[in-house]
């Protein structure tokens, strides 16, 4: 089938781990919900989850888990994550961040298997004015000043004594990760128990 081609520009995407060949290669696929013969180009859809630095890996991580205590507790226990900070479409944590036409940010593997499928916003329902995706660096800084500071404070709170061990940024947040994650199970165990 001939007739107009429509790809995902992408300049930076040979920055992303899970991506395995060169940015320039692209990929034919047919859209059959397309009224006229398209062709449309994109890249393979991605069957690897999102991949990252391991810095970034453990700020969405503690992210994730504290989004997860906070919705488990009304004690205060975790300061309630941005709620930018999910993409709409997995609601985790973004470990690729990627800024769409539509003005959203969503992760890229899961807009990119979103492409796969329509054409328009997962959000708002329209019609993109394009496909491109632009990596949101600043998302991530903000993700990361978030982190860094909460996990310091539930550190002070609940794992006295961290703060002055010397550990890498890395390993600091794994251990406030660790903190949320067993009191999240916790408040679910208390839960259940009472509700029977």
């Amino acid at each position: 089938q001939l007739g107009t081609s429509v790809y995902i520009e992408d300049s930076d995407a040979s920055d992303y781990e899970y991506q395995e060949e060169p940015p320039q290669t692209w990929h034919s696929y047919d859209v059959e919900d397309l009224s006229s013969d398209e062709e449309v180009l994109l890249r393979p859809p991605p069957e690897l989850e999102p991949v990252c630095g391991e810095e970034h890996g453990a700020v969405c991580n503690f992210i994730d888990a504290a989004q997860k205590l906070f919705d488990a507790s009304d004690a205060g226990d975790v300061e309630k994550p941005l709620d930018g900070f999910a993409c709409p479409i997995s609601m985790h944590a973004m470990r690729d961040p990627v800024l769409a036409s539509d003005g959203l940010c969503y992760e890229r593997v899961f807009i990119e298997r979103h492409f796969q499928r329509e054409l328009a916003s997962p959000v708002t329902r329209q019609s993109l004015a394009s496909l491109r995706l632009t990596p949101n660096l600043n998302h991530r800084h903000v993700m990361l000043d978030w982190a860094t500071r909460t996990a310091k404070a539930v550190a002070r709170e609940h794992l006295p004594g961290l703060e002055h061990g010397g550990l890498s940024p890395v390993a600091y947040m794994e251990w406030a990760t660790s903190w949320l994650e067993c009191r999240a199970r916790q408040l679910s165990v208390a839960t259940e128990e009472h509700s029977r």
